[in-house]
């Protein structure tokens, strides 16, 4: 169903954020080929954010379809961003990716993220998730 939701050439940004370059380039490789694969009409665009602050910055001035999200990063981590985007009301489709303890987990809203994914992601798994997350944002986009 996403596949038709994405009309020839609209705009499909999507914001990774983790504090690891290697991660963001893991990532992006790994969204840009779901994108290529499943949505091939789509005009992807990948931002990144370094830090929570630099994320929640990013967000205040361009809409997303969807956001990879880090839970642990120094300034601000994921939680914190969690927090001020439920703050702000702000509904983007947030996917979390991260290698925190199991324990840590309790404290994500699950309410406000689409899913949890644990590093090292799995290439299949995170297709099945990013679909859904763009599907959701397609049909709540203005």
């Amino acid at each position: 169903m996403t596949a038709h939701l994405w009309a020839a050439g609209q705009p499909l940004s999507v914001l990774i954020v983790d504090d690891e370059p290697t991660n963001l380039t893991v990532l992006e490789t790994l969204v840009r080929a779901v994108v290529r694969r499943r949505l091939p009409q789509a005009a992807l665009s990948c931002d990144r954010a370094h830090s929570g602050v630099e994320a929640l910055q990013l967000m205040s001035r361009k809409r997303y379809a969807a956001v990879l999200l880090d839970l642990m990063m120094p300034e601000l981590d994921g939680f914190g961003v969690l927090a001020t985007l439920r703050e702000r009301g702000d509904r983007t489709p947030i996917i979390v990716v991260t290698a925190v303890d199991r324990s840590l987990l309790a404290r994500v809203p699950l309410q406000q993220v689409v899913a949890i994914l644990p590093k090292p992601i799995e290439s299949e798994r995170l297709a099945a998730v990013l679909l859904a997350a763009l599907e959701q944002a397609a049909l709540t986009r203005p």
